[in-house]
């Protein structure tokens, strides 16, 4: 269930501190960060199991599981990603999605 849901953050964060030490040692490879950050929230603009939505990168998705909102962002950031960073090498997703 979602109590104690405050440590499901814990993978973002271990993956900012691996950026920031990485920069802080000045890494000689370009790097870049994108922290792709949901949260569960009730109300009536909720996703609800079987909405269709449209992802950044224009293909729709149906929601089977309304508590996979990581899935939907982390969908966006590599597309993100993929359209906006210049000279890309290499996309490495790490992700700690439950449901």
């Amino acid at each position: 269930g979602m109590p104690g849901m405050k440590r499901d953050m814990g993978g973002s964060a271990g993956v900012l501190g691996g950026f920031y030490a990485a920069v802080t040692l000045g890494t000689p490879a370009r790097i870049t960060l994108i922290l792709c950050l949901a949260e569960n929230a009730i109300g009536p603009a909720a996703v609800r199991n079987d909405d269709i939505l449209t992802m950044y990168s224009g293909k729709t998705v149906e929601i089977n599981n309304s508590d996979a909102e990581g899935r939907v962002v982390l969908g966006d950031g590599v597309a993100h990603a993929t359209k906006h960073l210049k000279n890309l090498d290499l996309v490495v997703d790490m992700a700690t999605l439950t449901g």
